[in-house]
């Protein structure tokens, strides 16, 4: 770990060579370590069904690139690789070669995010986001292990502040796609998407929210509608307090709301810390004394990596700037780029409700001898997350990549073969059982009313015969 540099700071002009803090900077980097800590946890426990080398919807189309072909091939290897994820992600929170961690933690997600491309979602995407910009970032001078004998100067010590306002935009970018897509959608014109998202599988209390509900969610639905965008602006009006108040009171009350609703706990709290950032100026000015020494920490790697970060932040805009217009081969170099790099980025959320707004209800039944059926609790297969519910509606028709019919067939076929060796496995005996998805969708009509079409499917036959350690398709 390089040194801080002592040689005084002089008065500093243009944007190249502004300054700023570098403790606030190393707080966020805890932040963000503990949540990726948390992350390749969640993917460690999830390796039986989505992380591991056999997940329920297969990988002929997933493994598209170079880096999913040298996945581990067994269970066992597979924990040992988020194990040691976490592990490093520790030292990110410890400041033991932050960058170098992140910088080696970054491809494990990328190829993961391929490896579940099917059932990817923007916790995988924020994830690698915050390590690329943990590399980029000067990060690791001050709060850390390794920067424990400077630990005297670590009020003082500063760094460049191009790279921080670079990542600051991309954070801007972020809200202003989320929130200016939600613009498109008449459910959210209209005040009813609120209901809808919050009944959806990805909900936290989705039969909590009855039609009593609606009329509170319509107030809300228009107050996310305007707020999300206008955040970023309004915390980056430096001089204008009043206004970052707004602005930092709406960001955590959004992010709180959709942690306690919603299953995206880590892109929430990526952007939860941000204001660490945002603030870095006023918080290093709380420590109350002007007549200190400032160190500056600086190198060319430091600008070599924020080069390169530019270079991929005016990919990511080109290409969100290219979705709101009629430039498809545009869009799609842009996408291809950020994908070769494992940084494919997508921020839009919610704004899909129209097409896409239901209530998903599973249900595992087997069959007794006369004929009837007997209700299991479909978890003992299938785990209720996330990724489980992205991958159900698959089964449904209801794409969220860009899949042909023949690539949905083929997914669809892997995942009955796969969930019906599962159902194998855990009987003791030979059984036939069934494993049924109702699709209550919502429509332009009065969500308060309830789903307005429902589709009801047998997504699999479960089939074994007695002692049987594999499924034998119907």
């Amino acid at each position: 770990m390089a040194t801080l540099r002592g040689h005084r700071a002089g008065p500093l002009s243009g944007v190249a060579n502004a300054t700023c803090p570098a403790w606030p900077l190393d707080l966020f980097r805890i932040c963000a370590g503990l949540v990726l800590t948390a992350y390749f946890i969640d993917l460690l426990h999830d390796v039986e069904t989505w992380t591991g080398p056999e997940p329920l919807l297969g990988h002929g189309l997933e493994t598209r690139t170079r880096a999913t072909r040298l996945w581990p091939s067994d269970a066992e290897t597979c924990r040992w690789l988020w194990g040691t994820a976490a592990a490093v992600a520790g030292g990110i929170v410890l400041g033991v070669a932050p960058r170098w961690c992140a910088a080696g933690l970054l491809p494990v997600v990328a190829a993961g995010k391929q490896w579940n491309h099917a059932v990817s979602y923007i916790d995988d995407h924020l994830a690698a986001l915050m390590l690329f910009w943990l590399w980029v970032l000067p990060v690791g001078s001050t709060l850390g292990l390794a920067a424990w004998r400077d630990r005297r100067g670590w009020l003082e010590g500063r760094v460049a502040d191009l790279p921080v306002r670079l990542f600051l935009f991309n954070i801007a970018l972020v809200y202003l796609v989320a929130g200016g897509w939600k613009w498109t959608s008449p459910m959210w014109r209209d005040g009813k998407a609120l209901f809808v998202v919050l009944k959806m599988p990805g909900g936290r209390f989705q039969e909590f929210w009855s039609p009593n509900w609606y009329v509170w969610t319509v107030p809300l639905s228009y107050a996310a509608l305007v707020a999300e965008p206008l955040i970023p602006l309004l915390l980056v009006l430096r001089g204008r307090r009043y206004l970052q108040s707004i602005g930092l009171t709406i960001q955590v009350a959004l992010h709180l709301g959709i942690l306690v609703t919603v299953r995206v706990p880590f892109a929430n709290l990526f952007l939860l810390a941000t204001p660490l950032i945002f603030f870095r100026h006023e918080l290093g000015r709380l420590r109350g004394s002007s007549d200190t020494r400032q160190w500056i920490r600086t190198s060319a790697a430091l600008r070599a990596r924020t080069g390169l970060a530019a270079v991929y932040l005016a990919v990511v805009t080109v290409r969100f700037a290219c979705q709101a217009g009629d430039w498809a081969w545009a869009r799609q170099v842009c996408r291809k780029l950020t994908s070769w790099a494992g940084l494919s980025q997508d921020y839009r959320l919610f704004d899909w409700v129209d097409h896409r707004g239901y209530q998903q209800v599973i249900t595992l039944r087997r069959a007794r001898s006369d004929g009837t059926f007997e209700v299991l609790d479909h978890r003992s297969l299938i785990p209720d997350n996330i990724r489980s519910a992205i991958a159900l509606t698959y089964l449904h028709g209801v794409a969220w990549k860009s899949y042909t019919a023949s690539e949905l067939a083929a997914l669809r076929e892997r995942f009955e073969d796969r969930i019906t060796r599962r159902w194998c496995a855990r009987q003791r005996t030979g059984g036939v059982g069934q494993l049924v998805s109702e699709l209550r969708w919502f429509t332009q009509g009065e969500p308060g009313l309830g789903p307005a079409l429902v589709e009801t499917q047998v997504v699999a036959e479960l089939r074994c015969q007695a002692g049987a350690e594999r499924g034998v398709p119907r």
